[in-house]
């Protein structure tokens, strides 16, 4: 019931005070909707906030867990690359062994006749 200001000075007590209810009533659903508003847009960012920090704490355990899997990895590869030059030194010297038996059998067996 909108009224014209000019006439609201023509209105009863009762009809100014019935308008002024309504007014306030409206202005009061629509502070508490605000409120509800805000009160839901504050309850998403904080479990976005949560959502972010648990995201950042498994990152963090996900980077630990792949430096020790790196570390590990390469102790591994150090240690196999340490055996291969072991067993290719131990190869060449096998084969310079049998060389060498080789010679001292072809003269052993010269001098011996």
């Amino acid at each position: 019931m909108p009224v014209d200001p000019v006439d609201a000075t023509k209105l009863s007590d009762r009809e100014l005070l019935l308008i002024l209810h309504e007014r306030v009533g409206t202005l009061s659903r629509d502070v508490h909707e605000v409120r509800n508003g805000t009160t839901a847009k504050i309850a998403a960012l904080e479990s976005k906030v949560e959502m972010m920090q648990e995201h950042k704490a498994d990152k963090a355990a996900v980077d630990g867990a792949m430096e020790r899997i790196t570390t590990a990895n390469e102790i591994r590869t150090k240690q196999i690359n340490t055996i291969n030059t072991r067993l290719a030194f131990a190869a060449g010297g096998l084969a310079a062994l049998q060389f060498v038996i080789g010679i001292i059998m072809v003269l052993v067996v010269k001098f011996a006749r």
